[in-house]
């Protein structure tokens, strides 16, 4: 394979091939922790660690309307975190995923997302929205006690389960976070806070009750919710790369 053209892109390569870099960074095949796990069973183990968060999709399917579960940022990132797990399977085990690079690398990506998203719903929901869920539940327990039971265990497991799963993942997989992809991230994050607010008009009140789009403090909190968890994501880069000791040359954001 050529090496990559001296484009702007490129100067994160310096020198690499992109089946170098990939095959570096999002080897899916390997086990990162092959003392517990080998790669014959990785991917036996990657299906175990799926199910929950499958099983947290189907009860929330069952309990919430359906329309819900692509509005909320909570159900985006299980959808994402069950897409990637299942993403990461099919890049060790079928010979066409292996094979390609974008497969693998659009497969690392949503595992990043996946972890990175979950750390942003875990923080938000425990600090800020699960005291308005127990004010929710008391309230809904006055006429429907059954519901208001299974809606509030929903709520814990969604605002956990996905989450462990996303992160081990991540540990049992030979993936390294690569800087360059902050940018997809933030792009990611300005398409939710969009289809927020045009939820928001639509609906006629607020999906979440800090983002009410009424005024511009709605836009500062989605500043501060996205500078910060930028800065996280670069930090997990610096320490999965540390943990990892891969002699990668991926400091540099375009």
């Amino acid at each position: 394979m050529k090496q990559p053209a001296n484009t702007k892109q490129n100067i994160y390569y310096e020198g690499k091939t992109q089946e170098e870099l990939v095959n570096q960074c999002f080897d899916f095949s390997k086990s990162a922790v092959p003392s517990y796990i080998s790669d014959e069973k990785l991917n036996s183990a990657r299906i175990m660690i799926l199910i929950p968060s499958l099983l947290t999709f189907f009860a929330a399917l069952s309990i919430l309307d359906t329309v819900r579960l692509f509005l909320y940022f909570t159900d985006w990132g299980m959808h994402i975190t069950n897409i990637s797990i299942i993403l990461t399977i099919l890049a060790s085990s079928s010979d066409k995923c292996k094979s390609s690079l974008r497969f693998r690398e659009f497969s690392g990506y949503l595992t990043e997302l996946a972890l990175i998203s979950q750390f942003i719903i875990i923080t938000i929901y425990w600090t800020t929205i699960h005291i308005k869920v127990i004010e929710y539940t008391e309230e809904l327990a006055k006429t429907d006690p059954n519901h208001a039971y299974y809606y509030y265990q929903l709520m814990i497991y969604k605002h956990f389960l996905p989450g462990l799963c996303a992160l081990l993942n991540v540990i049992i997989s030979e993936i390294i976070f690569v800087p360059y992809h902050l940018k997809y991230m933030i792009v990611y994050g300005m398409v939710y806070c969009l289809v927020n607010y045009t939820c928001t008009k639509i609906l006629g009140g607020p999906l979440y009750h800090f983002l009410t789009w009424e005024d511009y403090w709605s836009i500062v909190i989605c500043v501060g919710i996205t500078i910060p968890n930028a800065l996280v994501y670069y930090v997990f880069c610096k320490i999965i790369r540390f943990l990892r000791l891969k002699p990668l040359n991926i400091d540099k954001i375009d």
